[in-house]
């Protein structure tokens, strides 16, 4: 999720370059620029959208199903290295599932809380509307209210709206006035916004996406004015009004297309009126339009994170083969259609989708295979969000058969390892007593138990251990105790690395 907005986002920001460009090339030929806005609003949430659902995608990425062993009882906590214990080896990562399900609730609510904002202050708009009167202004029939407007209110029946006081403004300045809010009208600005203030809803997170409104509804002043003027207004008076305006403005609503603007925008508005062609100005806006065809072009070419692309047979069949994961299992991987799988000892097939020639991906993780020469794949590096990179050297189908066969006869015979005993009665004892020792850990296994302190409450609870049974192996080979407490019992899985130090510690518990 993370990465899909940050794809977003930066296809946004390079839209808003474009956008820019294009006003700055349209403004050396004096010609409108609120289109260009429009697009680049528009093309920020769709764009992005569109790209995802013509390109193939790796199912299940970014998602988060999981394919883990089945639980016993109440799950306690998993201590351990995602990326080197074995019965979640292939499985995404929780780290990854629970920064989505943040994200998404986060979206949702920021999201709601702006619709409910903008519906509340339409409700008040309906509610002021029934006070205000109708009158002639300029030979217009507009609303009167105390204070609100300048400004076009409406989306199905759009209406000119003026406070108080303009009622008794001079003709000149009332007929230009009117004629600001008729270009409204007749440009339908205030259904323009609206669409644009929907679309931020939707992706408010996005950044690029509000300066895009912004200079929205910069450009559609800015066009409005020049409408004003090319019907017949003059522009000494036109400026003044637009001051006389800015100074009496006392409220506007952000759904509305009105007059009055910042003050920072009404002196680009006037600036933009006082202008003049430079000289040369052809070649800077033809410069300018280039630029935008090219940040343009920029944006549709980037692609959204973990998108397939296709790898032909040949590359697929260098990738077929066993790979070792320490003395703890073997992966092995087949071509399956256009993608390869990937099924670990003890585990279920996983799906790869390939992202380049040698990058694969599913939910959560990936690898990348190492080749030398024009041989098979020799290596392949696992990727784990949150994880440290795992290689992963190939090996013989006859050492993936023998380790296979070694794993089925160690679970029939049910036979513990010999250090395995000890290992996992001085883990518990010492995370009981809130001081896990590190130092007999694997550096990746110490590395997430420091980050998952939050579990030892929970198993602390359940008091001393009194006894320590061994269970069976499990089916990727870990050692399984019951360890009964004084008020409970925990099940620990226990996996050894070849310095005899714990490399994969799993944990359940019931009352």
């Amino acid at each position: 999720m993370l990465g899909w907005m940050l794809y977003v986002t930066v296809v946004s920001a390079l839209l808003a370059g474009a956008a820019w460009a294009a006003e700055r090339s349209a403004e050396t030929r004096r010609a409108p620029t609120r289109l260009y806005w429009t697009i680049a609003i528009v093309a920020s949430v769709l764009l992005p959208i569109a790209v995802a659902s013509v390109s193939i995608q790796a199912p299940g990425v970014g998602g988060t199903a999981e394919h883990a062993a089945p639980a016993v009882a109440v799950p306690l906590r998993q201590m351990t290295s995602e990326v080197l214990a074995p019965a979640r080896l292939l499985g995404p990562s929780r780290a990854t599932a629970n920064l989505d399900g943040v994200i998404t609730t986060g979206w949702a609510v920021v999201s709601g809380a702006l619709a409910l904002g903008i519906g509340l202050q339409g409700c008040l708009l309906l509610r002021s509307k029934r006070r205000w009167r109708t009158t002639r202004v300029a030979g217009v029939e507009v609303f009167v209210s105390e204070t609100l407007g300048p400004a076009v209110v409406g989306l199905l029946q759009p209406r000119i709206v003026v406070p108080r006081w303009i009622i008794t403004a001079p003709p000149e300045d009332q007929a230009l006035i009117i004629a600001h809010e008729r270009t409204h009208l007749d440009a339908d600005d205030a259904r323009l916004l609206a669409i644009a203030i929907l679309l931020i809803v939707c992706m408010p997170w996005n950044l690029p996406l509000w300066w895009q409104l912004h200079r929205l509804r910069l450009a559609i002043e800015v066009d409005c004015d020049a409408r004003v003027l090319r019907g017949g207004g003059d522009l000494q008076r036109y400026g003044e009004t637009l001051l006389m305006v800015s100074a009496r403005h006392t409220s506007s609503l952000a759904v509305v297309a009105a007059m009055s603007e910042p003050r920072s925008n009404l002196e680009r508005r006037l600036l933009r009126m006082l202008s003049r062609p430079a000289k040369f100005a052809w070649a800077s806006g033809a410069a300018l339009a280039a630029l935008s065809l090219a940040l343009t072009a920029t944006a549709a070419k980037i692609g959204p994170p973990n998108r397939t692309v296709s790898v032909d047979v040949a590359t697929l069949d260098r990738y077929v083969g066993f790979y070792e994961v320490g003395q703890l299992a073997v992966i092995s991987v087949a071509r399956d259609g256009n993608h390869l799988s990937l099924r670990m000892t003890g585990q279920p097939s996983i799906p790869a989708y390939p992202t380049s020639d040698i990058d694969f991906t599913w939910a959560g993780a990936g690898v990348r295979f190492v080749i030398e020469g024009a041989g098979p794949a020799t290596a392949f590096v696992l990727r784990k969000d949150g994880a440290a990179d795992e290689m992963m050297p190939r090996t013989t189908q006859a050492a993936a058969v023998k380790f296979q066969n070694d794993l089925l006869k160690r679970i029939e015979r049910g036979a513990p390892d010999p250090k395995t005993q000890a290992a996992v009665t001085h883990a518990v004892t010492a995370l009981l007593a809130g001081k896990p020792d590190y130092s007999q850990m694997e550096p990746e296994l110490a590395r997430r138990v420091r980050g998952e302190q939050s579990f030892l409450p929970q198993l602390q609870s359940l008091g001393p251990i009194q006894s320590l049974a061994f269970s069976g192996v499990g089916p990727t080979g870990n050692d399984v105790y019951i360890a009964r407490h004084a008020d409970g019992a925990s099940r620990w899985a226990i996996g050894l690395g070849g310095d005899g130090k714990i490399r994969t510690l799993q944990a359940s518990s019931w009352p």
